[in-house]
Formats: structure tokens, sequence, C-alpha cells
């Protein structure tokens, strides 16, 4: 029972990295040879005055949720237009055991590797963090790009695993267990009159997906407000899942049987196997976002973030104090 609640737990926070975006896709599991150059990773640095040392008991899995419909994906071309709109790293913790979660604003301006034809790597751009997905074929390359541009973005920290999901994936989940029930914190009457702000709503179908998706129009029309959504629908959709599991011994089996289509990972099987079966005795942490200066750019919203709150973030999660005994 243990390894079927965390087997759905992982399927849903997968599935809020689908979340945020516009329709997302990604519908088979194929790999592409186009290769994305490895971020060298930091074993130490300092912070106020003191060194910090990389620990070795942390995990990190980055979970995409990208803006087109599984029927528009074709891996075969490099004409993707496709951006990832919804980030967040998992971070397991092994002294602890605890799964974090650090959410990451798609308008955050960061180093992104450039992709051409055949995956070569032709340069570095600064732009926002969500296109990093759009090099590549959409498939596994566009991913690893992804995963890189994020990684720079924390220091160099390994990313050890990374699952996208197309959006198609938000209703059918919400519907296996019956919808979800939000307080809602903006209106969405032009989208359905029965989403009036401050309703607790029962979301179903397209309605989760207005919710999560929503953007131009809802409140401040800020990607920030929307993470903040984001968050809620999360964490009533976990507690709807853990409850559907404890009733039924094959729900976690169907789950992985629809969403399966629409999902792409590095993970294995064994790989899989062992994140559930850490999930199953881990407890579920602190959200966290990145501080940061949002603003008009000369096209789009950017984020610049603080960078030494970053830093001091990264610091807590991956990184403890040095020891003098430890550094000879």
């Amino acid at each position: 029972m243990y390894k079927r609640i965390a087997v759905v737990s992982v399927v849903a926070l997968v599935l809020i990295g689908a979340l945020i975006g516009l329709y997302i896709w990604e519908r088979n599991h194929s790999t592409y040879g186009g290769e994305v150059p490895d971020t060298p990773e930091e074993t130490g640095f300092i912070l106020n005055g003191r060194e910090y040392e990389l620990r070795g008991d942390v995990d990190a899995i980055l979970i995409l949720g990208l803006d087109t419909f599984g029927d528009a994906v074709d891996h075969s071309s490099y004409n993707n237009n496709s951006q990832a709109d919804f980030l967040m790293l998992l971070v397991l913790d092994h002294s602890t055991k605890t799964c974090r979660a650090i959410q990451l604003n798609r308008d955050t301006m960061a180093d992104v590797t450039v992709l051409g034809l055949g995956g070569k790597v032709v340069g570095t751009v600064h732009e926002q963090l969500a296109l990093a997905h759009t090099y590549g074929s959409g498939a596994g390359d566009s991913c690893r790009n992804t995963v890189s541009a994020v990684s720079k973005l924390l220091y160099g920290i390994s990313i050890d695993h990374y699952f996208s999901l197309t959006m198609d994936a938000v209703s059918i989940l919400n519907d296996m267990v019956g919808g979800v029930s939000v307080k809602l914190l903006d209106d969405f009457t032009a989208y359905d009159p029965a989403l009036q702000q401050g309703a607790t709503v029962n979301l179903k179908g397209e309605q989760a997906l207005y919710y999560v998706r929503g953007r131009y129009g809802i409140g401040d029309s800020s990607n920030i407000n929307r993470m903040a959504r984001q968050q809620q629908y999360l964490k009533a959709l976990y507690h709807q899942v853990i409850s559907f599991t404890e009733q039924d011994d094959t729900f976690s089996s169907d789950v992985v049987l629809e969403l399966n289509e629409y999902m792409i990972s590095d993970c294995s099987v064994t790989e899989m196997d062992r994140l559930f079966d850490l999930i199953s005795s881990y407890s579920i942490g602190e959200f966290y976002s990145l501080e940061g200066t949002l603003s008009k750019g000369e096209k789009y919203m950017e984020f610049e973030i603080d960078k030494e709150a970053t830093k001091e973030l990264v610091a807590d999660l991956f990184y403890r104090v040095k020891s003098e005994n430890n550094g000879n």
C-alpha cells in the first residue's frame, strides 16, 4: 500500500509540473541524439564568509510542464516551439527524509544553450528560462537543455532526473480523482460563470485547466500570480490522489497507464521504483520560490533573480558548512 501511495504521490507531483502552462505536449518516450554540454558542479563555495561543501545525500528531479497539446508534437522535426511554462525542482533530502520543492518562474532570465540543427551547440543566449525547451526536437534533448539552464541558474547543482508532461494530463488526473476542490484565488467567470473569485469549487475537466493555465486578464496577469494558484491546486490534488489510492488498490496502476503517453523522462523502471520507495517514507516539506525582481523587458516580462538569496537557498538545500576536519 505505501509503495502504491508513493507511486501516485510522484505522479501527482510530476503532473503539477505540467500544470503551469498553456497546453502541453510530448507523447512518446523516444530520445534524440542531440548533445547538451554538462554544467560543471561546484563542489563548494563561500557564503557570508563561510566555506560550504557539497552534500552527497540529496537528489534533485526537474519537473517540466510544456505549452502544446500532445497531438501537436513531432519529435522528428526541429521546428519546436514548445516552452516550459512550468518548472519545479523536487529536492529529496535523504538525511531528513524530506521532499522539498523549488518552483521556478518561467520568466526567469537565464543563460540558455542554443542548439542548432542536428542538436549541435551553437552558442548561449540570456533569455527566459521557459525558452530553453524550444531548442532541440522537443524530446529528451530539449529536456536536457532545460536541465542545463536550471543547473547553471542554481550555481551548478546536479539535477539527477527529469520528467515532462503534456497539459493533456491535467484534466485526466483531475477527473480520475473526482475533481479537485479549491477556493478560487482569482475571477475566472470569463471562462466559466461558475468560477467566481472566493467561491469554493470542485474543478472538473477544463475548469482545472482554466485555473492552472489562465494568466492574461486574470488577477494582475503575472506568472507569479499564476504560480500561487498552481501551488494551491497541487496541494489539493495531492491529498485527493492519496485518498483515492487508499480506497482502491489498482488506482495507482490506472493512473500510470493513463498518463504514460503524455510523459517523457530519463528514468528507467528501476530508477522510478527507487524514487517511489523513497517518497513512500519521506514527508512533504516546504515549497520555495526564488526571490527577485519582475520587470517589463523590450518585448516580454523578465524576472531577475536575487543572486545572494538564491545562493543562500542553494546552500541550504544542497550544501553543508565545511568543517575544518573535513577539509584536511
